[in-house]
């Protein structure tokens, strides 16, 4: 499964320190400076397509219309993915 750039930095930071808040993965876009309200927009997004894959636990709170997310974890699959990715970074090339 492909995950984006801002997926894969939400499961590596929930795997060094778990619950987060979903405003700690704003520091993602600070390299950018994309405008800090379109930056939860987009992190909620991610983390709403994180939670339909299971790789995400999410609390908060739900209304009539929507679900207001305030923290997330990793769940075990989750957990998994995120070994791997940093598996995938620690590769050496072939000599």
């Amino acid at each position: 499964m492909l995950l984006s750039g801002l997926q894969q930095y939400i499961l590596l930071q929930c795997l060094k320190q778990s619950p987060r808040k979903k405003a700690e993965f704003v520091a993602f876009y600070q390299v950018s400076k994309v405008d800090k309200e379109i930056a939860l927009k987009d992190i909620v997004k991610s983390i709403d397509r994180l939670v339909a894959r299971d790789l995400l636990k999410a609390r908060g709170v739900k209304t009539a219309k929507k679900w207001y997310t305030d923290t997330v974890s990793l769940t075990p699959k989750g957990r998994k993915k995120a070994l791997s990715l940093i598996k995938e970074r620690e590769r050496l090339p072939n000599v």
